[in-house]
């Protein structure tokens, strides 16, 4: 007689499926039917364990986005404890895009799957995507590494340190990196890994001192009028 799995192997294994198929076919082509065969569950764990598809989606995209964040606090933080010293604008960056750039550039199809997620995260509908901020607390992210850059460049005001985030994030979730998009226009050669997270370092820093060196022009700019 076979065993029967218990609530935690269940759970584990409809996350598994869900987080496959859901970065396959994104949100509305998923079945659960589809999700529930490739956990070996019946269709009816879905409903008991989880709710709806969109509560089964967002635990499988909240899942994916604190692992992200967790690894991210370590690299940071074994950044900072191999210099002896607090951390810089590199030490940041480095920490915030290396493991998605990892994820997207991998050769294993599990690694993949985050980055294939975010790019079919869009389809699903406005009230998921609320959620899914919520449980994730993506806000919480965002103002944690929005407030490191500014502490780390600290005569940038809060509208110069959100936008010059917002052009790293945005180079790091672009089609180039997210699935070569580029690289079937021109042919370009596929980049290492470790060369596309110098090249959004880079970038970075490059740009970040540019908004820094942008205000040292503007004497008569009041620095802390926009800061609050």
């Amino acid at each position: 007689m076979a065993r029967r799995s218990s609530k935690g192997e269940t759970i584990t294994a409809l996350l598994e499926s869900a987080t496959t198929v859901f970065s396959q076919v994104g949100y509305e082509g998923a079945s659960l039917r589809d999700i529930a065969a490739g956990a070996r569950t019946p269709l009816s764990a879905i409903n008991m364990y989880f709710g709806t598809k969109s509560d089964l989606f967002v635990a499988v995209a909240s899942q994916l986005w604190r692992e992200i964040e967790v690894e991210r606090s370590a690299l940071l933080a074994a950044r900072i404890a191999a210099k002896g010293g607090p951390a810089d604008l590199r030490d940041i960056v480095f920490a915030l895009v290396k493991p998605i750039v990892d994820r997207a550039r991998s050769t294993t199809e599990a690694d993949r799957r985050l980055p294939n997620l975010l790019r079919r995260w869009v389809s699903a509908p406005p009230d998921v995507k609320v959620e899914l901020r919520r449980r994730s607390n993506t806000a919480d992210s965002l103002r944690r590494w929005i407030d490191s850059v500014r502490g780390v460049c600290p005569t940038l005001t809060k509208s110069e340190a959100v936008w010059g985030f917002s052009f790293v994030v945005g180079a790091l979730y672009s089609w180039e990196i997210m699935d070569n998009r580029y690289d079937e226009v021109v042919g370009s050669p596929d980049d290492d890994p470790e060369e596309i997270v110098e090249y959004l370092v880079e970038f970075a820093v490059s740009g970040m001192q540019g908004l820094v060196d942008r205000a040292a022009r503007k004497p008569g700019l009041r620095r802390g009028a926009t800061a609050a």
